[in-house]
């Protein structure tokens, strides 16, 4: 997928440099998730073409990752929010113990709610596939989430 469209540009340069103003932010926001859902597209497609159903199962099981995908995308909305806090806050060099802490606390709970909608999901989609084919979603789910993921990450500077 292009390497994930370059990593998403750069994270959108590191949320277009976040000491820019609102606007600039504010744009540089929207243009991540227009990014976003070019990425969420290209992941239905690529599980589309890997998963296999045939078409009554497959007509439950996209609803069923429609609901997925909307809790997996606001938590992503989240994140995102969270990211731009620290950049901002990157950028100022103003990382003190007390931010680090409320940011990490923050980005863990994200993170077990991230865990959560994909347990939720394949408990719901036990309905609907069978034990391998729930493998398979899982596998390719967090496959396609880890390479997103780890492009992003390496586009964020460590915390000093």
């Amino acid at each position: 997928m292009r390497k994930l469209l370059g990593i998403v540009l750069g994270l959108a340069l590191f949320v277009e440099g976040a000491h820019a103003s609102d606007n600039t932010q504010e744009k540089a926001l929207e243009n991540l998730k227009a990014q976003f859902e070019l990425i969420d597209a290209n992941r239905i497609d690529h599980i589309g073409r890997s998963m296999m159903l045939e078409p009554k199962v497959s007509e439950r099981f996209w609803q069923l990752h429609h609901v997925y995908m909307q809790k997996q995308m606001a938590l992503r909305d989240k994140q995102l929010a969270l990211l731009t806090r620290y950049a901002d806050i990157h950028n100022r060099k103003a990382m003190d113990d007390a931010l680090a802490k409320d940011m990490l606390k923050e980005s863990m709970r994200y993170e077990a709610q991230h865990v959560r909608n994909r347990q939720d999901f394949m408990r719901d989609i036990a309905k609907v596939l069978t034990p391998t084919q729930r493998l398979r979603f899982y596998q390719l789910d967090l496959l396609l989430d880890t390479r997103l993921r780890s492009g992003m990450l390496a586009q964020i500077p460590v915390t000093e």
